[in-house]
């Protein structure tokens, strides 16, 4: 990944020293289609681990909840079965 911001950071580069020349033979399109493709294996690598982190977010605040919800529904069932009073759930 270090390897395609370089490469992209380096094409950038010479893109703008040289942005007269570029323009004088109307290679913009050429160019930016270059950068564009330098850059969309970054891009793709990125949005992998963003959906990664998200993943690994999701898991870490939805813990607590579900550790909420397993509680409710086995104390309901111990309280159903009178192994448990009201009480005693709540302690």
């Amino acid at each position: 990944m270090v390897e395609e911001e370089n490469k992209a950071a380096n094409l950038a580069s010479v893109v703008l020293s040289n942005m007269g020349t570029i323009k004088a033979y109307n290679l913009q399109e050429h160019f930016y289609s270059v950068f564009a493709n330098t850059l969309e294996p970054l891009a793709r690598a990125m949005k992998r681990q963003s959906v990664i982190s998200a993943f690994v977010f999701a898991c870490q605040y939805s813990f607590t909840y579900i550790l909420i919800a397993l509680t409710l529904y086995f104390g309901k069932g111990m309280m159903l079965n009178n192994e448990i009073t009201v009480f005693d759930y709540m302690r």
